[in-house]
């Protein structure tokens, strides 16, 4: 089938490395839906081809690829991206390339792109409210846990101000490696179970 034949589009997601698992459905929803765009005949009576590639849930790798599927390849449509940081370090390409970047999932916002569709939740979508409940429900005082990049930092932040606006306290946060082990968060989780005592509510 020559290149005129067909519509390439890259797909950009992690089939291996920490982030694979919740990377996995979104490769297997962007496949679906390439299967019956082609079954109903394409578009434009031209089937869509997916050039795969495996960031590895690498930041690094996500630049890289990015930039070979935009300008190496001349690819001008990608799918992909989990984490921020991820997205962030495909977007120079894309941009640079005069590309669309469609990115599925939630995302911390305070950002915006021409060339990116952005599909996913923004913290006043989801935060908010969140944080509304659990001050109704477990008190004012905070301790704040995530994975340590963009969006938990954004996130944690964004839950601080909330907090303060409403009277309540961060009293600790706590960021662990991407990759951290099953004992690295089992140990946070005793270290906060004990801390937790202390609290006031």
């Amino acid at each position: 089938m020559k290149s005129e034949d067909r519509w390439r589009v890259g797909v950009v997601f992690s089939q291996t490395g920490p982030t694979a698992l919740a990377e996995r459905a979104l490769l297997d929803g962007t496949r679906l839906a390439i299967e019956e765009l082609n079954a109903a005949g394409g578009v434009r009576g031209k089937p869509i081809v997916a050039v795969e590639v495996d960031p590895g849930s690498d930041e690094a790798r996500y630049r890289a690829l990015s930039q070979e599927l935009t300008e190496n390849l001349g690819i001008s449509v990608v799918f992909g991206g989990y984490t921020s940081a991820g997205r962030k370090a495909m977007m120079p390409d894309i941009e640079k390339t005069d590309s669309l970047l469609f990115y599925p999932t939630f995302y911390e916002g305070f950002e915006y792109s021409d060339h990116v569709f952005y599909f996913g939740s923004c913290p006043n979508q989801y935060i908010v409210q969140l944080v509304d409940q659990m001050m109704r429900q477990f008190g004012r005082s905070f301790y704040l846990v995530g994975a340590n990049y963009v969006f938990p930092r954004e996130s944690n932040r964004i839950v601080g101000e909330l907090l303060r606006q409403a009277g309540g306290k961060v009293v600790g946060e706590r960021f662990l490696p991407l990759d951290s082990t099953v004992k690295q968060a089992e140990a946070l989780v005793r270290n906060l179970s004990a801390f937790a005592r202390f609290l006031p509510v």
